[in-house]
């Protein structure tokens, strides 16, 4: 089965998350795929915008070309924590 996982970002004030996403396409034959649990802190390298606590996950599976495909979105917003306190580098 193949997954794509899709990270939005929504600020605190907005009812919606923003229209930019950053995705990724995975094939289980990497590996087991481990995403993060709502409440966990997510901190990407390529785009800081996306740094954030995961606020909720939605999962839909399609069909394509007899494949099965699972759509991962996660959306992610403002911490009240500060990360500095999370780790220590």
């Amino acid at each position: 089965m193949k997954h794509r996982i899709q990270y939005q970002y929504r600020p605190r004030d907005a009812g919606r998350p923003r229209d930019y996403a950053q995705q990724f396409d995975l094939a289980t034959e990497e590996g087991p795929i481990l995403l993060p649990s709502i409440g966990d802190h997510v901190s990407m390298e390529k785009d800081a915008e996306l740094d954030g606590v995961v606020e909720n996950r939605n999962f839909h599976y399609i069909s394509v070309g007899g494949e099965t495909i699972c759509l991962i979105n996660i959306v992610l917003t403002d911490s009240n924590v500060d990360v500095g306190r999370l780790i220590k580098e």
